[in-house]
């Protein structure tokens, strides 16, 4: 499942035309785009999030380390 997750993840992050980007601040004060926090699929009233959460878990532990 965790591989099926990730090519979905993958795919979504290279279609074109997203709505806004994350940013991360870099320790020298830089900011970098990342990957953003993920996708939300949805079927009718049923409702999907599919994010990379060891992407999403480092981001938060280096932000944290930075303030």
């Amino acid at each position: 499942m965790l591989k099926i997750k990730q090519k979905f993840l993958k795919i979504f992050d290279n279609i074109d035309g997203k709505v806004g980007k994350t940013f991360m601040k870099n320790p020298d004060g830089t900011y970098n785009a990342s990957k953003g926090e993920g996708f939300v699929l949805s079927i009718g009233t049923n409702q999907v999030k599919l994010v990379d959460r060891l992407d999403f878990s480092r981001q938060n532990m280096l932000q944290g380390a930075f303030r």
